[in-house]
């Protein structure tokens, strides 16, 4: 259902921040002590004795040196108003010793800050704040990590794997490190356990993207297991069968079986494959297509021998019952889908006279009966493939598939009924079956969905406007249906058929943390989670999916909740940009910051530090709205504003752009404008909406491509702006904008050729400068905040050429 092929660095990166976290919680429910041992060891500890090792590389470049004078000065004295004067030099490019591709000072501190906050989170004790501009050595961080026992002025320590994923450690080495270093078997068998049993789903997969990206983290840690068993056993000699009999046994049992298979990495793809991996999509060549990958990636692990049967190739397990053809959102996906249904099917006569309410339960319980024995035939099906070694036979398929096409038919005819399409129309029936391809999560992983749900469903599904497939199918119950996108029904569907203390992982479009439109999936998703973390990517200067237009995108995770009380943590990063040489290090490069749901209500915000959660507070406060300065009457006083395409600026001009079609004064259909009820008002907005402070505030709350009313009118302002003359900056700043404009040629299928002005609002940076210097005294900005207004994605605004006013 895909359009695009998702990139391995955003498979990875969820996959990873999906299924780590779950199998750490479930070792955990299995072997407590190691994770909650207030008198001993933990697997916490890890992290405190070597914190660097599990934090990327490229966050820590260049850290352990210290930062030439003239940038450290900046760190000095930041409550002092020439801080800004200071900290000019940030804006250069860094030498290439302290920085990655394209940094500059200011990126370089801030890396540096993350650094060691991270790095005190993880020793459990605060680092020094001088630290960032002179690190100490690495004698003097052994010693430190080391130290005395923590104490209440240290950091609160680490003891949730969620921690790992706020703070974007390395998983996959953690992960490696404590099944590698387990000293007890318990705590290994626990691990096992919750790896070979984890059940990841994709539910739009597509050519398998996602499925491949959960195979590559699960591999290393079976491996992982099956290394330290074999330790173990060899540790214990012949003495292990009395000193452990269990986990003698257990451990020799599982490394007999791996025997059993051509190679240890073959036993260990087609456990994953067989037992760990589902995808489900409604493009049947998708499907094939996966299927044939993952086959190729596990015949690729035998040499053939010409002197055995079958080339000495045991047969490649059967996943069809694996990888699904269907359509995700139309079908029955619980029990209590099921029984509602079935409640509401009129029965008539004496059937209804007699079955009553004890009828319609001994209905879905006998259906209930088949659904358990078609459940039975598949888990000796998949045990023949995998325990057993043994391969299954046509008729064994066949048997299964004649049962789940019964049940089908039955739960088809109920849906058929709900859509109003009548089963004994042949011809509309078979028409229905075509366009909707019903698929029923309860019958087709029965045994799943009855245990609960999914431990794990990451995915990219289907950008698609609802209103495109609504001649194709049509939606039923879904709440989030007004959002309006297919991906926001996915999203439910997911959540629908994970389990408690699941977890959760797709990209979407960026419009989901902030539109009203999407606001049902933003509280659909924290309402069904414990946890939960937003990351935002713009599509300039560079872009996720390449060839895909608009491509601003978040990656949402979540740990999900039987708990619908409970008040979700929510996770949140800046609006990530970069150019295309930074893309290597992106998502290591990734922070969050925990954010109150009382920040932003309602929306998920793109900001990353606490200087921004400060400036937010001091909006926050004010009372005062720029709506209020606008008027209905008259049409002297006026703004000029594009409805969409912001790009990088605002361009709020006091007359509209020139506009030519074929040649003749016309006006853009992107063009709107607002009235002001006198000059000084007019002035005061011209002058904010073109701030720095403002589009920061746009890009911390929009979707950040159209610029609606609203936006403008509910931006705070104090109650002391209103006797403020701006006007001499006004004039300063519009002067500057008309000196800037050039005009611009282009053709365009619908509206032919056309000219208009482009206003570049780059060259009045000194002049906006000012503008939020005057804002800063008005909202009472410390020196740190308002030279953070001030820097405001300076790099990316006048640090390249990348403006692009125009899409």
């Amino acid at each position: 259902m895909g359009a695009y092929y998702t990139q391995e660095d955003i498979t990875e990166y969820i996959s990873k921040s999906t299924i780590i976290p779950f199998l750490f919680d479930a070792a955990r429910t299995r072997c407590k002590v190691a994770f909650e041992n207030p008198n001993g060891p933990t697997v916490w500890d890890l992290l405190r004795a070597d914190p660097d090792r599990y934090i990327y590389s490229p966050v820590r470049h260049g850290t352990e040196r210290p930062l030439p004078p003239e940038i450290a000065a900046g760190l000095l004295d930041t409550q002092n108003p020439d801080l800004i004067e200071r900290r000019k030099p940030w804006n250069k490019p860094a030498a290439p010793e302290h920085a990655l591709a394209t940094e500059t000072w200011r990126e370089v501190v801030a890396r540096r800050q993350h650094h060691w906050r991270v790095w005190s989170a993880m020793a459990g004790r605060e680092a020094a704040p001088n630290w960032i501009a002179t690190p100490p050595n690495k004698e003097e961080l052994a010693g430190f990590t080391h130290a005395s026992p923590v104490t209440h002025h240290s950091s609160p320590r680490i003891q949730d794997i969620n921690a790992l994923v706020t703070l974007n450690l390395d998983l996959r080495q953690f992960a490696q490190d404590v099944i590698e270093t387990s000293e007890g078997p318990d705590l290994l068998m626990a691990f096992w356990q919750a790896i070979a049993s984890i059940t990841v789903l994709d539910p739009t997969g597509g050519s398998g993207a996602f499925i491949f990206a959960a195979l590559n983290v699960l591999e290393p840690l079976y491996e992982a297991c099956l290394d330290r068993m074999e330790a173990f056993l060899a540790e214990w000699g012949g003495h292990g069968k009395k000193l452990h009999p269990n986990y003698h046994k257990k451990f020799t049992d599982v490394l007999e079986r791996v025997a059993q298979h051509p190679n240890r990495r073959y036993f260990i793809l087609k456990s994953i494959i067989v037992n760990n991996l589902y995808a489900v999509d409604i493009m049947e060549e998708a499907v094939e297509i996966c299927k044939v990958r993952l086959f190729l990636a596990l015949a690729a692990q035998v040499d053939p021998d010409p002197t055995k049967d079958n080339l000495g190739i045991e047969p490649l397990p059967d996943i069809d019952f694996n990888i699904r053809c269907g359509n995700t959102l139309v079908g029955y996906a619980t029990a209590e889908e099921v029984r509602h249904s079935m409640k509401a099917e009129k029965t008539s006569g004496a059937d209804q006279m007699r079955l009553g309410v004890a009828g319609e339960r001994d209905a879905y319980a006998e259906f209930e009966d088949e659904m358990l024995k078609v459940d039975a035939a598949f888990r000796s099906f998949r045990k023949q493939q995998t325990e057993l070694g043994g391969a299954v036979t046509a008729d064994d398929k066949h048997e299964l598939q004649k049962r789940l096409a019964a049940l089908e038919g039955k739960l088809n005819s109920y849906l058929a009924r709900d859509y109003r399409i009548k089963t004994p129309d042949k011809d509309a029936y078979a028409q229905w079956l075509r366009t909707h391809q019903p698929f029923h999560w309860l019958i087709e992983f029965y045994g799943i969905i009855a245990n609960g749900g999914f431990d794990i469903v990451i995915g990219n599904p289907p950008y698609v406007e609802i209103t495109k497939v609504s001649n194709q199918y049509r939606l039923r119950n879904f709440v989030t249906e007004p959002c309006g996108n297919l991906y926001a029904p996915c999203t439910e569907r997911s959540f629908t058929i994970l389990h408690q203390r699941s977890h959760f992982g797709f990209i979407v479009q960026q419009p989901i943390t902030s539109t009203i439109r999407m606001a049902p999936a933003r509280q659909l998703i924290l309402q069904r989670s414990s946890s939960a973390w937003s990351a935002t990517f713009d599509d300039r200067p560079s872009k996720l999916f390449d060839g895909m237009h608009h491509a601003r995108l978040a990656i949402i995770l979540a740990e999900c909740s039987g708990d619908a009380s409970a008040q979700p943590h929510l996770s949140v990063t800046p609006y990530n940009k970069w150019f295309k040489d930074e893309r290597t290090t992106l998502f290591q490069r990734l922070h969050y910051i925990p954010v109150s749901r009382d920040v932003m209500p309602g929306l998920y915000p793109k900001i990353s530090t606490e200087t921004e959660l400060g400036v937010l507070r001091k909006l926050a406060v004010q009372t005062g709205k720029l709506g209020k300065w606008l008027s209905t009457a008259g049409n002297r006083h006026k703004l000029f504003y594009k409805i969409t395409g912001v790009g990088s600026w605002f361009t709020i001009t006091p007359r509209p752009p020139r506009f030519l079609r074929d040649g003749q004064e016309s006006s853009s259909t992107r063009e709107s404008e607002m009235l002001f009820g006198s000059a000084g008002a007019r002035d005061r907005a011209f002058c904010i909406l073109n701030s720095s402070l403002f589009y920061w505030f746009y890009q911390v709350r929009t979707n950040c491509r159209d610029f609606n009313p609203s936006d403008f009118k509910t931006f705070p302002v104090p109650r002391s702006m209103d006797a403020e003359d701006m006007s001499g900056l006004a004039k300063t700043l519009w002067h500057s904008l008309e000196s800037s404009a050039g005009t611009v040629a282009a053709s365009h299928s619908l509206t032919g050729d056309i000219q208009y002005e482009q206003f570049r609002p780059r060259v009045a940076k000194p002049i906006i400068d000012q503008v939020d210097t005057a804002l800063a005294r008005h909202y009472g900005f410390a020196p740190e905040e308002l030279d953070f207004i001030l820097n405001y994605d300076s790099k990316y605004r006048v640090g390249r050429e990348t403006e692009n006013d125009e899409e």
